[in-house]
């Protein structure tokens, strides 16, 4: 996986909008995750083979707790209306059975689902390793979102926005009038991961006794 750390030069100068234009969204283990804490956020829109890559990555290295927020799909800014809801029109549950289906074959190997068709690269290796998948689409909001977020960062757990939740989650949008929810997006990948994470991000807790290369 390509991991772009928040105190990288990388996300001190690059734009989220080059970031996302040079990723090859078809080849899931290159799509760019950015790391905060434990917690793995895309700058892509990502689907249910983008972020196994993150757990094999990191299960090695004595993670062992994974949340994978799910539910929904939308554009690779991935926020919330003005009320703080997520948009009616990408929330997904098939999504979320998606993302269940690949985690049980990380887990047993079992293909089922989805993943009769097409499965990750990724398998669990580690008895005591946890992977969780938790629906986020339908009544979820914001706060919700970030509590749950901040819930399990804060036990040193591993959380990755899934699907279209992204780095862009914290953020709300106008999505009743398009040309406005346009304009936000942009406004927003005009953006360095940086400076994002600044904004939106600083109640991640972040761990120096952890490894994450």
């Amino acid at each position: 996986m390509r991991m772009i750390e928040e105190e990288s030069e990388e996300a001190r100068t690059q734009t989220l909008r080059a970031l996302h234009d040079s990723a090859e969204i078809s080849q899931p283990e290159t799509v760019p995750w950015i790391r905060v804490g434990n917690l793995y956020l895309s700058v892509t829109a990502t689907g249910n083979l983008s972020w196994p890559p993150v757990v094999g990555h990191l299960e090695p290295l004595g993670h062992t707790t994974f949340h994978v927020f799910s539910g929904r799909h939308g554009s690779a800014a991935g926020g919330f209306g003005l009320d703080s809801k997520v948009p009616q029109g990408v929330i997904d549950a098939t999504h979320f059975g998606q993302d269940q289906d690949v985690a049980h074959y990380m887990r047993t190997g079992e293909k089922r689902g989805y993943c009769r068709n097409d499965w990750p690269n990724t398998r669990l290796h580690q008895q005591n390793t946890k992977l969780t998948i938790e629906n986020f689409g339908e009544g979820s909001t914001r706060d919700k979102v970030k509590a749950a977020a901040k819930a399990y960062l804060d036990k040193g757990d591993t959380v990755i926005f899934a699907w279209c939740y992204s780095i862009g989650a914290m953020h709300l949008y106008n999505t009743e009038k398009l040309e406005l929810e346009n304009t936000s997006y942009e406004t927003l990948f005009r953006k360095t991961p940086a400076t994002v994470i600044k904004e939106k991000y600083d109640w991640v807790k972040r761990f120096i006794n952890q490894r994450y290369h």
